[in-house]
């Protein structure tokens, strides 16, 4: 058996061969590898085709994670968006500062109302009030730097209020005490809500009697010291004993007005006292109106 020579491969082989074997067995390769090529190219160019074909289920998956990540929240936070929603800043409840405390109702009233509170009459005006207290005394005479006299009052609450029209006159405090301060003619009431008492107290300065006393003149007084009055009707009353001009002033004008010339006219219903002033002295009379 004789060799030959390949002049490709340079290699020696038996001339049994018609080729050379090796030469054979590259190009049988070398075959082997293209077609392992041409399959993978052919893999690859299909899966792209497949990428160009539009996609069905992609969009129902964005969408279903797109729900679910809202229903997520809404378990979270649900809760807490609802509350904010439903809060009115303007309706917001007030601080306990600003709100007063609600007393218990030991009243034994189930109906909720609030007891009615007596009517407290006016404490400047108490002679509009009707007549229906009845008083220890009705009039009285006292001298200033007397004893207090001590009023008292009853057919009503029980519980009342003193009053004098003119404190210059005579004061009283609040158990009755009357006081004699100068010389003159007053008012003093005792009141409740329902209705007054009234005592006339007259005044002596230094034991000179209240209808007369000397000054510029002599003797001096006035014409009447207690009267009357229809609503609408006048009188005039006269200062005698007296030179120099008189100042005539009334305690209540709503029941009573006076002029300079002494014309008392008659307003409302009600006691007023109209006094007259002059050189440091003074005189009243008690008008009554109906």
């Amino acid at each position: 058996m004789a060799m030959k020579h390949c002049p490709d491969c340079g290699e020696n082989y038996s001339d049994t061969y018609r080729r050379c074997p090796f030469c054979e067995e590259m190009a049988a390769m070398k075959r082997k590898r293209g077609g392992v090529r041409n399959r993978e190219n052919r893999k690859q160019g299909g899966h792209r085709l497949s990428r160009q074909e539009p996609g069905v289920l992609s969009p129902l998956l964005i969408i279903t994670i797109i729900v679910l990540g809202l229903l997520l929240v809404y378990l979270l936070f649900g809760d807490a968006i609802g509350s904010g929603k439903d809060r009115n800043p303007a309706q917001s409840t007030p601080s306990s500062s600003s709100v007063a405390p609600v007393e218990p109702d030991i009243s034994g009233d189930s109906s909720g109302e609030a007891p009615a509170e007596p009517v407290t009459p006016d404490p400047v005006n108490p002679a509009g009030l009707p007549e229906n207290l009845t008083m220890s005394s009705t009039d009285f005479t006292m001298k200033v730097g007397d004893t207090p006299v001590k009023l008292n009052a009853s057919g009503g609450s029980g519980s009342y209020l003193w009053y004098s029209e003119d404190e210059g006159i005579a004061s009283v405090d609040e158990n009755g005490n009357v006081v004699a301060v100068s010389a003159g003619t007053v008012n003093v009431y005792a009141y409740d809500a329902n209705g007054k008492g009234t005592c006339i107290v007259r005044v002596k300065g230094d034991g000179v009697p209240n209808t007369g006393s000397v000054a510029s003149g002599g003797e001096h007084k006035l014409n009447r010291e207690d009267m009357t009055l229809a609503k609408g009707e006048r009188f005039q009353l006269k200062l005698s004993g007296v030179t120099t001009a008189p100042v005539w002033s009334s305690s209540n004008t709503a029941v009573a007005t006076v002029t300079g010339d002494g014309t008392v006219t008659a307003v409302g219903s009600g006691t007023a006292t109209v006094t007259v002033s002059w050189d440091g002295a003074s005189l009243s009379c008690i008008v009554r109106v109906k």
